[in-house]
């Protein structure tokens, strides 16, 4: 097909159902000339912040070719169940080549702070979610990001990771660090002394997780030792005067180890 023409609005919004803000002051101007649609203004606002996209590509018969798109998210407000606070970010969608074949790739960074992050849960595959492209992104955790689940964690965290390669075999690089925090196991919360969660794990988004804490109970200190990849994780309790797993269990869930 042959397209001719243009989509314009002016000071458009709408209301998603998982976020607490609507998005407001939406602008677009995309122009169509044969082959060819060109993104002039796609923009629009969340909170005080603002995100924008433009670029062009070639519509064809084959899908789309030549495309090349710019975002840029500048403190967007996110307001929904896993993500509160603002986001900043620039990312580049273009083609690339992987082998001689060609794919889309995502480029970029992104920005976390003054923000709180919560997961439901681990996802029963970590690439199965996303279609196949190039990845080059950042992911920077700044200043006051607290990583929070009621009844299971609460964690100030800080660091930074890096995805290469693509989305069905990401190569991931850096650490998240637990400034400060707890975990809860077993009714029982025990406070972070060391928190780190590695992304080592060739063929995978999720880190491999080093965890140590403490809590003392009556006269008796129980330290709890979370290690290994998400999803296979190994607990090991131990304590100070020594009892055995069966002892600690028994003290950590009936409040006594008789």
């Amino acid at each position: 097909p042959l397209f001719s023409g243009y989509i314009k609005m002016d000071n458009g919004s709408m209301k998603i159902k998982e976020l607490g803000k609507p998005i407001q002051n939406m602008q677009i101007d995309v122009a169509f000339d044969r082959e060819h649609m060109k993104v002039n203004t796609f923009s629009g606002q969340m909170g005080d912040g603002t995100y924008s996209l433009t670029g062009d590509t070639l519509i064809t018969g084959g899908g789309l070719k030549q495309y090349n798109f710019a975002f840029n998210a500048d403190k967007l407000f996110i307001d929904s169940s896993f993500y509160r606070g603002p986001f900043s970010a620039q990312f580049t969608f273009s083609e690339g080549k992987f082998f001689n074949r060609d794919m889309p790739k995502l480029a970029g960074s992104m920005n976390i702070e003054k923000s709180t992050i919560s997961f439901p849960g681990i996802p029963d595959s970590s690439t199965s979610f996303l279609p196949e492209m190039l990845l080059d992104v950042g992911i920077n955790v700044g200043n006051n990001v607290r990583f929070y689940k009621s009844m299971l964690y609460d964690m100030d965290i800080g660091g930074s990771i890096h995805f290469g390669g693509t989305t069905e075999h990401p190569l991931p690089s850096g650490e998240i660090n637990v400034l400060r925090g707890t975990v809860e196991y077993l009714r029982t919360v025990f406070k972070i002394r060391e928190g780190n969660a590695y992304f080592n794990q060739l063929g995978s988004f999720m880190p491999s997780i080093t965890f140590k804490g403490d809590a003392n109970l009556s006269r008796v200190k129980v330290n709890l030792s979370i290690e290994g990849p998400v999803g296979n994780m190994q607990f090991l309790l131990t304590s100070e005067p020594q009892m055995s797993q069966e002892e600690i269990i028994k003290l950590l869930t009936f409040g006594n180890a008789d």
